[in-house]
């Protein structure tokens, strides 16, 4: 799962699509979509690394930090559980864990 560094590949041929054509490659917002909810407990995919916003909130702040260093100016991570109570519950420890601490 080396989800930034495939990212970070088609940001760089934006780039590079944008300065062929004159546009200021900085004027674009980059975002992403994170489609699995956050974990408090570690998952490894496939590939044996830790599935990204898994793991302890340092984790969760070190693979939001990746997201920015490759140019990622705006990230959503999807909350969703079963239950509207669980959502809430969900969004609320990530404000506190993870969003809170990042600024």
């Amino acid at each position: 799962m080396n989800t930034p560094a495939l990212l970070k590949a088609g940001i760089d041929r934006l780039h590079r699509a944008c300065e062929k054509t004159g546009r200021d490659p900085g004027s674009i917002d980059i975002a992403y979509i994170w489609f699995m909810p956050p974990r408090w407990s570690a998952k490894t995919g496939a590939d044996g690394q830790r599935q990204m916003f898994t793991g302890s909130a340092d984790d969760m702040l070190e693979d939001a930090a990746a997201f920015a260093a490759i140019g990622v100016r705006h990230l959503i991570v999807y909350a969703q559980q079963p239950t509207i109570e669980a959502t809430l519950d969900v969004q609320q420890r990530f404000a506190e864990d993870v969003v809170r601490r990042s600024s």
